[in-house]
């Protein structure tokens, strides 16, 4: 049997043995921003839901599957890694956004309501007739169902999030007009 070695960091003590099963090298929290392209015209948007969530388990690896969002519905381009899709009753919809400093949401609801998490950076939320809110990484937002609402970047910071939203009638999300200008950000 051998000897314990103090100096060998147990994380480490596999790394460069080819019969240990490693998972791939994970991408940085945040793709690199820079101007966000188009989607070719081959891929499908990314908000285009599922007929269906899936019927087992499936792992979905970090960075995979990361696309630009369709426009009009932001007041610029974004990122998003869907994460789960529907368009089934009481199913959920869950997707990553990568917001690059400053974009911001059009006004919508969800008709059952959305949960946000908030990754990285910093951003603001704001419901139809209340406070801007500034929310930072680790915050949990929810907006009751039809509640209309905004959320995205402040104009310093990149912001990524996770959101969660229920489907009915098809729908998780009813986009609406973009913020005017005494809506925006400072």
């Amino acid at each position: 049997m051998k000897a314990h070695d103090a100096s060998v960091n147990p994380l480490q003590a596999n790394a460069h043995d080819p019969y240990v099963d490693h998972p791939p090298a994970r991408p940085a929290a945040h793709p690199p921003y820079g101007p966000i392209q188009p989607a070719a015209p081959s891929m499908s948007n990314p908000f285009d839901m599922q007929s269906a969530c899936p019927s087992q388990m499936r792992v979905q690896r970090a960075g995979e599957g990361i696309a630009p969002a369709p426009s009009g519905v932001s007041s610029g381009p974004f990122l998003v890694q869907m994460l789960l899709s529907s368009r089934t009753d009481g199913e959920m919809t869950a997707m990553r956004i990568f917001a690059p400093p400053g974009v911001v949401t059009h006004w919508h609801s969800h008709p059952r309501g959305q949960l946000l998490f908030v990754i990285d950076g910093v951003g603001y939320a704001q419901r139809d007739g209340g406070q801007r809110v500034e929310i930072r990484a680790g915050d949990c937002v929810w907006f009751a169902p039809g509640e209309r609402h905004w959320h995205g970047a402040a104009p310093s910071s990149p912001f990524s999030y996770i959101s969660i939203q229920p489907v009915l009638g098809d729908s998780a999300v009813d986009w609406m007009e973009p913020l005017n200008s005494g809506d925006r950000l400072p």
